[in-house]
C-alpha cells in the first residue's frame, strides 16, 4: 500500500479518489473497511486465503450490499475472476499486507508494482497508526471540509444516519456480518452530525501525531474546488506522481458546484450554542463562504428579541465561527457586543466570552 485517503465522511474524499484514479499510474479502491478486521483476526502472520476472502465478502454497506462489489463494478471485474487470480498469485495463504496489495492489483487489473496502490476509506482516519504498522511506508491524505457543509451532507446520507443513530463515529465496527441490522436509524438534529464531525476531526488529528514524519498531508476541500490543478499538483508531488497536463485537466473536469450560501445560513440557524462552539473550536469552518447580509439580518433579529438571550448567543457564535468577522469589522463589533451581553444575561459559562473573543473586534 502506498497511500490512504481519509476524512470525516462527506468531505469530498470520493472526488479526490476519482481524481487520483484518473492518473494512469494509480489504482485506488473506493473504500474497503475490511483491513482492521483482517488485522484484528489474523495479525502479521500468514492467514488462510479463504479466511481473508470470507471477511471481505461479509463487509457491507448499510443497504446490505457488499463493499467489494462497488469496486468490482468500477473496474469492470468479477469476484470469480479476482478470486481465481488471487489463488494463482498467493496460493493458500498470505499476510494481510500482501493480500490487500494483491486484491487491489487484481480488481483493477494492474501488474504487481506497476501502479501506486491507494485505498479511499474515510473511516481509516481512526486506524492510521495501525495501518502504518502494517505498511510502514504508507502515506495518509486527509481531506478536510468545513463542518457545516459536512454535517449537512451527513444528515442526508443513509449510512451516516444509521451510524450516528447507533452511537458510532465510523462505519468499520458496523460493516462486518450485518451488525448494522441490529441498530435502528433515527431522525437526528443537525447538531448530532456536527458533534460527530468534531469528534472525528479530533480523532484523525490525534492519530496523525503518531505517524512517521512526512507521511500525513491535509488538503482543504474548498481549496480543491477553487483551484483543483494547484492542489492536485501538491498531492502529486507529495505522492511522487507525474502531474501531467492531461491528467490535471481530466481531474479538474470532475469538479462540480457545491452547496449554496443560503443553505449554509439556514443550517446555522438550527444549531445550539454548544454545537456552534464545537464548530468554532475545531476550526472546521475555515474557508466557509457565509453571506454577511444574512449574518447581519440574523444578528439584528436576535438583538431585537431581548427576551431570548440564549438565541443571541447562538447567532453571535455563528457569526464568530464562520470567521466573517475577519473581513467585516462592523459585523465583528456587533457580534462581540451581542455575545458579551448575552453571556451575562443567559447564564452561559463565565469563560465563554474569554474563550471566544480571540481575534474578534471590540
Amino acid at each position: 500500500m502506498d497511500f490512504f485517503v481519509v476524512g470525516t465522511s462527506r468531505t469530498g474524499s470520493t472526488l479526490v479518489r476519482h481524481m487520483l484514479a484518473a492518473h494512469p499510474g494509480v489504482a485506488v479502491l473506493h473504500e474497503s473497511h475490511w483491513v482492521p478486521r483482517l488485522w484484528q483476526t489474523f495479525g502479521a502472520s500468514p492467514a488462510p486465503l479463504d479466511g481473508l476472502l470470507a471477511i471481505v465478502a461479509e463487509t457491507r454497506w448499510d443497504s446490505g450490499r457488499r463493499v467489494v462489489d462497488v469496486n468490482l463494478e468500477l473496474a469492470g471485474r468479477s469476484m470469480d475472476v479476482v478470486t481465481h487470480r488471487l489463488r494463482e498469485r498467493l496460493g493458500a495463504a498470505a499476510t494481510v499486507a500482501t493480500f490487500h496489495d494483491a486484491i487491489i492489483d487484481e480488481i483493477f487489473g494492474t501488474e504487481p508494482g506497476a501502479a501506486r496502490r491507494g485505498d479511499k476509506t474515510p473511516d481509516y482516519g481512526f486506524y492510521m497508526s495501525m495501518l502504518q504498522a502494517i505498511w510502514p511506508e504508507a502515506r495518509f491524505l486527509h481531506v478536510v471540509r468545513n463542518g457545516i457543509d459536512t454535517a449537512s451532507s451527513m444528515a442526508g446520507h443513509s449510512g451516516c444516519q444509521l451510524m450516528i443513530s447507533a452511537g458510532y463515529d465510523n462505519w468499520v465496527p458496523l460493516s462486518y456480518g450485518r451488525v448494522h441490522e441490529q441498530h435502528e436509524r433515527r431522525a437526528l438534529p443537525l447538531g448530532a452530525y456536527v458533534g460527530s464531525w468534531a469528534r472525528r476531526l479530533t480523532k484523525i488529528r490525534t492519530e496523525a501525531a503518531r505517524l512517521r514524519p512526512g507521511s500525513y498531508l491535509e488538503v482543504r476541500y474548498e481549496q480543491l474546488i477553487e483551484g483543483p490543478t494547484v492542489v492536485l499538483g501538491e498531492i502529486a508531488d507529495w505522492l511522487g506522481l507525474e502531474p501531467s497536463d492531461t491528467w490535471l485537466g481530466r481531474a479538474a473536469g470532475l469538479v462540480r458546484p457545491g452547496p449554496g450560501r443560503s443553505r449554509r445560513a439556514d443550517a446555522f440557524r438550527t444549531l445550539t450554542a454548544q454545537h456552534l462552539r464545537a464548530l468554532n473550536e475545531a476550526g472546521g469552518v475555515s474557508f466557509l463562504a457565509f453571506p454577511p447580509d444574512a449574518a447581519f439580518e440574523a444578528l439584528d433579529a436576535a438583538l431585537r428579541d431581548t427576551g431570548d438571550g440564549n438565541g443571541t448567543v447562538r447567532v453571535a457564535l455563528s457569526v464568530l465561527a464562520t470567521r466573517t468577522a475577519e473581513s467585516h469589522p462592523e459585523l465583528a463589533a456587533r457580534a462581540a457586543r451581542a455575545l458579551r451581553a448575552a453571556v451575562v444575561s443567559s447564564g452561559e459559562d463565565a469563560g465563554t466570552w474569554a474563550i471566544l473573543q480571540t481575534g474578534v473586534g471590540e
